[in-house]
């Protein structure tokens, strides 16, 4: 597994934790939970801000706001035109079945 496939799955895990508490996490926390420097859950909390997850910084605490989040429905459009929601691949949700063919 390459570096960047293990910095990939850091910083979902990350968000994950970061939904199943509501009090939020430190940096410092963070960085002994994984066994990182502190300054790479820096960047790491940085692509999660950038993905437009709701991530807010409460004193040391970072917390996800769902209420800000961006990041969980994209808009694709098909060769047709249509547009149908695409849910990130983490999640296994099975693509939504093409709507044009009960037209």
């Amino acid at each position: 597994m390459s570096s960047l496939d293990t910095r990939l799955e850091r910083i979902d895990d990350i968000e994950r934790k970061l939904a199943r508490r509501p009090t939020g996490w430190t940096s410092g926390e963070l960085a002994r939970e994984y066994g990182v420097d502190p300054s790479t859950i820096f960047r790491d909390l940085a692509v999660l801000e950038a993905r437009g997850t709701g991530l807010i910084k409460q004193g040391r605490r970072y917390i996800l706001d769902h209420r800000s989040s961006f990041h969980l429905l994209k808009l694709y459009c098909t060769e047709r035109g249509l547009s149908y929601p695409a849910w990130p691949n983490r999640w296994n949700f099975s693509v939504i079945s093409d709507v044009s063919s009960s037209a």
